[in-house]
C-alpha cells in the first residue's frame, strides 16, 4: 500500500431469519454477505505539488529556450537579409557593368572592377568630353574633278531635280582610313552611281545629258532596288567572339543610325541548314563563332548619310562583300567554308590591300589600293560637326553609364561588407554559446518532460489499481443470491457464516435426514 493512503473493505450483508418450527440453539437469525469491495483512499496532494513544480520548471525552461531561439533567429535573419541584399546589389552591378561595356566598345577605356576604378573612369570620360576629335574630315569624291564623267555628274547634281537623292559616294561615311581606302578601290565604279527616287527621274536626267552631249553616268532608283530580307533562323544567330577592331568599326557605322543588316556569315548559314536537316556537323567553327580576322560585311561598316538606306541602296551597291584584316585569314576561312561545309563565299577584301574573289582568285596588281587622300573615288568621313556631336553623345552616354556603374558597385561593396559582418556575428563565440545553450535547454526539457510523464503515469496507475482491486473483490467475494422464501429446513441447517472459496462459490451443507 502506498504511503499517504487508506485501504478498507466495504461489505453488504443480509440478515436471514431462521425457521420458526424448529428449535435451533443460538441466535434466531443469520447474516449472509451478498456484496464486498475493496476501496483505496489516497492523498495525492504531495504528488500534485511535485507535478506543479515540475510544470513550472518546464515553463521556465521553455521561456529560456524561446529567448535563445529568438536571439539565434535574429542572427540568422540578419545573415539571410545580408545575403539577399548582396545578391540583389551584385545583380544590379553586373547589369550596369554590362551596359557600360557596350558603351565603352568605341573607346580605348577599360571596364572598371570596383567603385574606385569606376570613379576614375568617370573623370577620364569628363576630360575626354572637353577634347576635340583629332581625325580630320575627308570629303566624298566621285572621280577626278576634271574628268568628263565627274563633270557630268556635277552638272546633273546641280540641276536640282526633286527626285535626286545624290551620288553614291555622298551617301555613306567611313572614318577608318584603311577601310575607306580598300572600299574605295573595290567600289570605284559604284561610288559614281547617281541615285534617284524613280525610274522617270532616270529618264529625265539621261535626256538632259544626251541633249547637252555629256557623259551619261550610271544611275539607279529606289524602284529598281531590291531591299535586303532576313534569311530565316540563320539571321537570328547571335555571334560571339568578335574582335575589338571589328566591334569598333561596327559601332562607328551603326551607332545612332541604321542597325546592321543580319546577314549570316557563310559558315553560319550552312551549319544552320545542316542542323535543320539533321546532318552531322563537322569540326571547326560553330555557327555562332566569329571567324578570326573577320571584320564583317562591308555594308555594315559604312555609316549611312540618309536614315533607313542601309537595307536599300547601300545593300544594292555594296552587296555581301566580306572584310578581313589579312588575305591569309580570309583564305583560311574560305577553305574551311567551301571544303568542310560546301558553302558559297563572296568576295573578300582586306585592310592590308588584298582581295580574294568569290571565284577563289587572289587578285594581283590589278587591284590597286592607294592612300585614302589620293583616292579619286571614296566615301567621305563623318562630318566634323557630326563627329563632335557623336563624340559628345558617346562620351555623355559613357559617363552616365560609368556613374551608374560606380553607384551600383558602391552598393555591392556595402552589401558585401554587411554580409561579412553578419557572417562574422554568426560565427562569433557568443553565437556558439547560444547554440550550446539551446542544445542544453532542449536536453533539460526532454528530461523534465520524461519526469512529468512518469509522475502522471504513476498517479494514473495507482488509481487504476485501486479500481481493479475493488472489482476483483467484488468478483471473488460476492455471494450467491439468497432466496428468503426458500425451504425453512435449508435455512435452519445453514451455518452462521458461509465460507467463501477462491472460485466464488459457497459450500452448502448436506440436508440432514431425521
Amino acid at each position: 500500500m502506498p504511503s499517504g493512503s487508506l485501504q478498507c473493505i466495504v461489505e453488504v450483508q443480509v440478515l436471514v431469519p431462521r425457521s420458526k418450527g424448529r428449535r435451533i440453539s443460538g441466535t434466531s437469525s443469520n447474516w449472509v454477505t451478498v456484496w464486498q469491495r475493496q476501496v483505496l483512499f489516497s492523498d495525492d496532494a504531495a504528488r500534485i505539488r511535485d507535478l506543479q513544480a515540475l510544470q513550472e520548471q518546464k515553463e521556465q525552461l521553455q521561456q529560456q529556450l524561446t529567448a535563445v531561439k529568438e536571439s539565434m533567429h535574429e542572427v540568422h535573419q540578419r545573415v539571410a537579409a545580408a545575403q539577399q541584399e548582396h545578391k540583389t546589389a551584385s545583380k544590379a552591378a553586373s547589369k550596369q557593368l554590362h551596359a557600360l561595356k557596350e558603351k565603352l566598345r568605341s573607346t580605348a577605356l577599360q571596364l572598371p572592377s570596383n567603385s574606385r576604378e569606376a570613379q576614375e573612369l568617370v573623370q577620364q570620360l569628363q576630360q575626354k568630353a572637353q577634347q576635340q576629335p583629332e581625325r580630320p574630315t575627308l570629303e566624298a569624291r566621285y572621280g577626278n574633278p576634271k574628268h568628263p564623267m565627274s563633270l557630268a555628274i556635277t552638272k546633273l547634281l546641280q540641276l536640282g531635280d526633286p527626285e535626286l537623292v545624290g551620288v553614291f559616294a555622298q551617301l555613306g561615311h567611313v572614318n577608318e582610313p584603311r577601310l575607306s581606302a580598300v572600299l574605295a578601290a573595290n567600289y570605284a565604279g559604284s561610288l559614281q552611281v547617281v541615285v534617284l527616287k524613280s525610274y522617270d527621274a532616270i529618264i529625265r536626267l539621261r535626256t538632259v545629258a544626251l541633249e547637252q552631249h555629256m557623259h551619261i553616268p550610271s544611275m539607279t532608283s529606289h524602284s529598281l532596288i531590291q531591299e535586303y530580307v532576313p534569311e530565316g533562323p540563320a539571321s537570328a544567330v547571335r555571334m560571339t567572339g568578335m574582335s575589338e577592331l571589328a566591334q569598333q568599326l561596327l559601332d562607328e557605322a551603326c551607332r545612332g543610325t541604321d542597325a546592321p543588316l543580319p546577314i549570316p556569315l557563310p559558315h553560319t548559314r550552312s551549319l544552320c541548314i545542316m542542323q535543320n536537316q539533321g546532318k552531322a556537323l563537322p569540326s571547326g567553327l560553330a555557327a555562332d563563332q566569329w571567324p578570326e580576322g573577320c571584320l564583317g560585311y562591308s555594308v555594315n561598316l559604312v555609316r549611312p548619310a540618309i536614315a533607313n538606306s542601309r537595307k536599300g541602296v547601300m545593300f544594292a551597291q555594296l552587296g555581301r562583300t566580306l572584310v578581313f584584316e589579312t588575305v591569309n585569314q580570309g583564305a583560311q576561312y574560305r577553305q574551311y567554308a567551301i571544303k568542310a561545309l560546301g558553302a558559297s563565299v563572296p568576295d573578300i577584301v582586306t585592310l592590308c590591300g588584298g582581295k580574294l574573289s568569290g571565284r577563289g582568285v587572289v587578285v594581283g596588281s590589278g587591284f590597286r589600293v592607294c592612300s585614302i587622300q589620293d583616292a579619286p573615288c571614296r566615301f567621305g568621313s563623318i562630318p566634323a560637326w557630326q563627329q563632335m556631336a557623336g563624340h559628345a553623345s558617346t562620351l555623355t552616354q559613357c559617363t552616365a553609364a560609368a556613374e551608374a556603374a560606380a553607384e551600383a558597385l558602391q552598393q555591392q561593396e556595402a552589401a558585401a561588407g554587411e554580409l561579412e559582418t553578419a557572417q562574422a556575428a554568426a560565427a562569433a563565440d557568443e553565437h556558439q554559446q547560444l547554440e550550446q545553450q539551446q542544445i542544453e535547454l532542449q536536453q533539460q526539457l526532454k528530461d523534465l518532460s520524461a519526469q512529468i510523464r512518469k509522475q502522471q503515469h504513476n498517479m494514473e496507475g495507482e488509481s487504476k489499481r485501486g479500481g481493479r482491486a475493488g472489482r476483483q473483490t467484488e468478483q471473488a467475494e460476492e455471494v450467491p443470491k439468497v432466496d428468503l422464501g426458500a425451504d425453512e429446513d435449508a435455512a435452519a441447517e445453514a451455518p452462521e457464516e458461509a465460507p467463501v472459496q477462491q472460485d466464488g462459490r459457497q459450500h452448502r451443507s448436506k440436508r440432514r435426514r431425521h
